[in-house]
């Protein structure tokens, strides 16, 4: 009587390892290295934000980032959601540089939002061990000062893709600060 339910088990165990097999997901961590803007004054026009992120060296690419916008104080106040002409992605010339990145490449993709979350599919997918950058240019500052949490999400390349959960990258806004 014991064995059939151990073999049970095993063949329960088994079927859930085939299911979860079926995804595709990072094989590593993937690293938000930078989130910054390159205007931190609260209600400052023309600034860039920057996100970037730092792929593992190995596994299935990237082929989708996914960017969570807070919308705490509205859009009249907070951080407003660019237009899909504001946005784009690239490998940065210096991907280690903690300063405004300059694209070496730039990486096609379609956008769309979801409620307050802007979904960017890679055209075709960035390799294993790469340095992406996305950008918001030309993006008008909340005119509240404090701190505006992305939540970034990639998305790997495959048929069935595992999303993963970056992490927050902050953007930090003062008052009567200066353009810089």
């Amino acid at each position: 009587m014991i064995a059939p339910r151990c073999l049970g088990l095993v063949l329960l165990v088994n079927l859930s390892m085939t299911v979860a097999a079926a995804q595709v997901g990072f094989q590593g961590v993937v690293e938000l290295s930078r989130a910054a803007t390159s205007n931190f004054a609260a209600g400052s026009y023309a600034a860039r934000y920057q996100f970037t992120l730092t792929l593992p060296p190995q596994g299935p690419g990237l082929a989708g980032i996914e960017l969570e916008l807070p919308d705490t104080n509205g859009a009249f106040y907070g951080l407003r959601p660019p237009s899909l002409s504001q946005v784009r992605v690239f490998i940065p010339t210096e991907p280690t540089a903690q300063r405004t990145q300059v694209p070496q490449e730039a990486i096609p993709f379609t956008g769309s939002y979801r409620d307050n979350t802007l979904v960017l599919a890679l055209t075709t997918p960035v390799a294993a061990g790469q340095v992406v950058t996305v950008e918001f240019a030309d993006m008008a500052n909340p005119r509240m000062a404090g701190n505006y949490l992305v939540g970034i999400t990639a998305i790997p390349s495959g048929l069935s893709p595992l999303p993963r959960f970056v992490g927050f990258g902050r953007l930090h806004f003062i008052s009567g600060g200066r353009n810089h």
